[in-house]
């Protein structure tokens, strides 16, 4: 949903249409609420779980999103995807997502079971 969310930001500000736009922002409210939804949810399961589930956990969720991320750039060159999370930018925003993991609470930038 975090993902999500930074595509239809970037998308709201293509438009000159101004039911366009509206419609957009409308849609990152919406996806805003989900990735809220979800770190609620979530942080409390997190704190139950051991460091070695969390990293397996983390790692699933690395692999999921370069495999996921790498995909959608390569089989969809003329889509929206790729116009704003070319394959030049995976890294970069890769960082922001791991960085968003360990504000909920999976990782800890200082544990090794967490290196990429």
């Amino acid at each position: 949903e975090g993902e999500a969310l930074a595509v239809q930001r970037e998308i709201a500000t293509w438009f000159a249409c101004p039911l366009l736009r509206q419609i957009t922002r409308r849609v990152v409210v919406d996806e805003a609420r989900h990735v809220a939804l979800g770190r609620r949810l979530l942080r409390p399961l997190l704190d139950e779980l051991e460091v070695e589930a969390r990293a397996s956990v983390y790692h699933r969720l690395c692999r999921l999103w370069h495999d996921s991320a790498r995909a959608a750039a390569r089989d969809h060159g003329g889509s929206v995807f790729a116009r704003v999370a070319p394959l030049a930018a995976l890294a970069q925003r890769w960082q922001r997502q791991r960085r968003a993991l360990v504000r909920l609470g999976l990782v800890d930038d200082g544990h090794p079971a967490f290196a990429d």
